[in-house]
């Protein structure tokens, strides 16, 4: 017997006895460990706009980190063409 037909089976049957079927829902909670707030504790409008400005301010400062290392790739890779042109104009 399929374990389709058995739950069809246990349904009729409870049914047939007046017994309501409920579907049992597992929930999993995060622990929360000493200290910690609570998970659903909404943010108060200070704290929501500091962690919006920190936000910001790390992408800024991530993206400065990003184009100063892309410069000084350039960089150092034109150095050695304006060290040529120096030698070249002092008559080296």
């Amino acid at each position: 017997m399929t374990l389709l037909r058995k739950h069809y089976n246990l349904q009729k049957t409870c049914e047939e006895m007046d017994i309501p079927v409920v579907k049992r829902r597992t929930v999993r909670r995060k622990k929360i460990m000493p200290g910690e707030k609570a998970a659903d504790e909404p943010l108060t409008l200070d704290q929501e706009l500091k962690r919006s400005m920190l936000d910001c301010i790390g992408r800024f400062h991530q993206e400065i980190d990003t184009r100063c290392e892309g410069m000084e790739c350039i960089s150092d890779r034109f150095a050695v063409f304006r060290a040529q042109q120096s030698d070249r104009n002092l008559g080296i």
